[in-house]
């Protein structure tokens, strides 16, 4: 499964998350998409505490809707067992 192409259009730099710049964001998403599963688990963890740190919303956290447009399997089951 291919990334989402939309990931280089998103002004990275610009937003943050619980750690700083959410520069790194977009080589995590892409890592849900390999068929590496170690990976994107480790991607997934690391999306999760820095997007979502303790339930904080940043600029950098995706809308809702988001979740619907992951790999299969990556999200929630990944996510709650980060």
């Amino acid at each position: 499964m291919k990334s989402p192409a939309e990931l280089d259009a998103v002004p990275w730099q610009s937003l943050r998350h619980a750690y700083g710049p959410a520069e790194d964001v977009p080589e995590l998403i892409r890592a849900l998409y390999q068929d590496d599963e170690t990976a994107a688990a480790e991607a997934m963890h690391e999306l999760y505490g820095n997007i979502h740190h303790q339930g904080t919303v940043y600029p950098a956290s995706p809308p809702p809707s988001l979740s619907s447009s992951m790999p299969p399997g990556t999200y929630p089951a990944a996510a709650s067992s980060c």
